[in-house]
């Protein structure tokens, strides 16, 4: 792009950052740092990443100082990457899907890929655009659009399509806004959008990756998986995210409200898509059911595979606190249409 400063980490690959860091020539706080600034200076154009990680620095600062203790986690110690925005991270930075629905949720905890990464010492350095609700939203979405992050853009040609849905995190390989990032997969949202913008997505088997604290579309179908500028970069981080683990409690997505009112989103691979809304006297529940089932109803990837009920909330499994409303999304019977 025109004006665009000397950028010293260009196509940088995962194993030179690692000999820069191991030598001494930079650290991971001045790799996030030059990463950050290429954010600011390059992503008003390309609408690639959602959101930075205020904390992204202070992660930084602490895998430079294991690394002074001679704690070297693996090849992503002190690696900066990016995650698509429908995996939970449950730091001070949002998982919204993309949508204005989730745009005030927030996570009980990682996701399982998030807490791989965290383990092998990645700093996580920002959150992924993408297609809303992992393009499952309507028969006419646009790849690349979210009305969180709006139009992400394709990095050679601004005004082509950027393909998805996994879009923000190829762009931001690329670009050379991060070292490597993850997108998820239902249906070629990994594969498509590496393959416009020139670089490695893998979409892995069905089950190798651990798919808990994605918001899910299929299933059968979605996985995480890596997107990378070079094949070994990218097996650098498969090998890091790969893998299961025993059952857990489902995320949980909490939104709060004035008035008492509160609404969970429940969302674990294998369970329904889960919402509660509680905490509301009679009169406003009323208000709230015409407010927020019409805002999940549109917004909430349901009208394929899902569709949502009302019941009240001492009827409903799991439903927390009486006098409220609870909404689950339940997977119809049949064959389903699925996205990316």
């Amino acid at each position: 792009m025109e004006g665009q400063r000397d950028f010293g980490l260009e196509e940088a690959t995962i194993a030179e950052l690692g000999s820069m860091l191991d030598e001494g020539s930079a650290s991971a706080r001045s790799l996030a740092e030059a990463y950050l600034e290429r954010i600011e200076e390059l992503d008003g154009s390309l609408d690639s990443v959602i959101e930075v990680n205020p904390d992204a620095l202070d992660i930084a600062d602490t895998m430079d100082r294991e690394r002074r203790e001679g704690r070297v986690r693996g090849p992503l110690h002190g690696i900066p990457v990016m995650v698509k925005d429908n995996i939970a991270t449950a730091d001070r930075m949002r998982t919204t899907a993309g949508s204005l629905a989730m745009m005030d949720a927030r996570p009980s905890r990682d996701a399982a890929v998030v807490h791989r990464l965290r383990d092998a010492g990645a700093v996580l350095l920002a959150k992924t655009n993408l297609s809303e609700w992992a393009n499952f939203r309507s028969e006419r979405s646009s790849s690349g659009w979210s009305a969180v992050g709006g139009q992400c853009h394709n990095p050679y040609v601004l005004d082509r399509n950027p393909c998805g849905s996994s879009s923000g995190s190829a762009v931001v390989v690329a670009a050379n806004l991060c070292a490597a990032a993850i997108g998820t997969e239902t249906d070629g949202s990994i594969a498509c959008p590496s393959s416009i913008s020139g670089i490695v997505g893998i979409k892995p088997t069905h089950g190798l990756v651990d798919g808990d604290g994605i918001v899910p579309v299929s299933h059968t179908l979605d996985t995480a998986g890596p997107m990378a500028r070079t094949v070994a970069d990218a097996a650098t981080m498969l090998a890091a995210i790969a893998g299961t683990a025993p059952s857990r409690a489902p995320v949980d997505y909490i939104i709060e409200g004035g008035s008492g009112q509160k609404l969970a989103a429940s969302v674990r691979e294998q369970d329904p898509v889960t919402l509660h809304l509680y905490g509301l006297d009679d009169g406003e529940q009323l208000a709230a059911l015409s407010e927020h089932r019409k805002l999940w109803a549109g917004a909430l990837p349901v009208s394929q595979d899902y569709v949502i009920s009302v019941v009240p909330a001492e009827e409903g499994a799991g439903a927390p606190g009486a006098g409220g409303l609870h909404l689950r999304g339940r997977r119809r019977g049949g064959g389903s249409r699925t996205r990316g």
